[in-house]
């Protein structure tokens, strides 16, 4: 069995064949779509998770969305995004259901019915919410759940996939949560909010979550719950922002936005070396590496080589954390960061960079 499934980072094949009949009971004709991360092939996904087998046995179609022609939608109600690049395909559907697993994200906090949209973007366009930080990845998951002038691509229904969920800092590297649960709603909000509270987590300390909500995109307090308690089928997950955690996770995001802030600018260079060098929690692999290279396929910036055993070039490295998503085997981990010396770098940093713009030079 593949890694990723036991994992259980894939939706879980059986969960989809259950829609996959649902969906032609009530009438309708379903078609089964997926976007892979940078890096992955969906194909090979599609088959190793289970997927094809099911949808050949119910003559159900399947589209890579990577592979479909794709449309720039512009985005009137952005705060980040102002445009999208998104399969063609999707404007042909009636419905949009989005099926996700129950977990936690180690940028995100968690990754539910949202976030799950963003795997819409056409390929590079993906990475492009990594490398402006923490805080913009949360707005662009909201932007891509606006309103646009002819249309949406927030889904209609969301199935959460609790049969199994994963907890700690996944996407892929958590550990697995056996819950046997399934968590739908027509209120991508609501479901999102109703998952985090089964997951112990409070949904008003997700960012894209609360933003949604203060957007009107959803409910996150008046909810009404069907069928169990919540109290009933709840797990308290381990949370990836939590103790020391949250200190690293502040400092690479703060480091992360004064770079993209001063990109174009003369202090650019400068400050990005210290990001890299001292502030940014560099990836680095660990003894878990089972040299499978998929670090090396997955890393937009090529940054990752492999000769024996992998490597991270620092000079190339932006920090996007991609591999860290990645991996399958949770072989690469965020780094420590020297506290004092971040702190002092950073302060330095910030009052060149003021100096310069008062003084107009910047």
């Amino acid at each position: 069995m593949d890694v990723v499934k036991k994992k259980r980072a894939c939706t879980n094949p059986i969960v989809i064949a259950a829609l996959i009949d649902l969906i032609k009971e009530a009438g309708g004709e379903p078609v089964v779509g997926e976007s892979s991360m940078i890096g992955c092939d969906t194909m090979s996904a599609y088959e190793k998770s289970g997927l094809k087998e099911i949808c050949e046995e119910k003559n159900v179609p399947f589209i890579d969305f990577n592979s479909c022609e794709m449309m720039h939608i512009s985005l009137p109600k952005g705060i980040f995004i102002k445009e999208i690049v998104v399969p063609k395909e999707i404007f042909t559907f009636d419905k949009i259901v989005s099926v996700p697993v129950l977990k936690t994200h180690l940028l995100t906090g968690v990754t539910l019915g949202l976030k799950n949209m963003k795997g819409m973007q056409s390929g590079d366009e993906k990475i492009k919410l990594h490398s402006a930080g923490i805080k913009e990845l949360h707005i662009g998951i909201v932007d891509i759940n606006t309103d646009f002038s002819n249309g949406k691509i927030r889904p209609d229904l969301v199935v959460i996939d609790g049969s199994y969920g994963q907890e700690g800092e996944g996407p892929i590297g958590g550990d697995v949560v056996k819950m046997d649960v399934i968590i739908a709603g027509t209120d991508v909000v609501a479901t999102d909010a109703t998952a985090c509270r089964v997951m112990g987590i409070n949904p008003y300390g997700i960012e894209h979550i609360k933003m949604a909500w203060e957007r009107g995109l959803g409910e996150i307090e008046n909810i009404q719950i069907l069928g169990e308690k919540i109290e009933d089928v709840a797990k308290k997950f381990s949370y990836p922002y939590h103790g020391f955690k949250k200190l690293k996770y502040a400092f690479y995001e703060l480091g992360t936005m004064i770079v993209f802030k001063l990109k174009g600018t003369t202090e650019e260079e400068r400050v990005y070396k210290i990001f890299t060098n001292i502030l940014r929690t560099k990836p680095k692999i660990t003894s878990k590496c089972k040299k499978c290279k998929k670090c090396v396929s997955i890393c937009p910036h090529q940054a990752i080589s492999f000769s024996n055993k992998a490597k991270i070039n620092y000079e190339k490295c932006v920090g996007c954390m991609i591999c860290v998503e990645g991996c399958p085997y949770h072989a690469i981990a965020m780094s420590s960061i020297p506290i004092l010396k971040a702190t002092k770098e950073m302060v330095i940093a910030i009052l060149r960079a003021g100096i310069k713009a008062i003084l107009g030079k910047l």
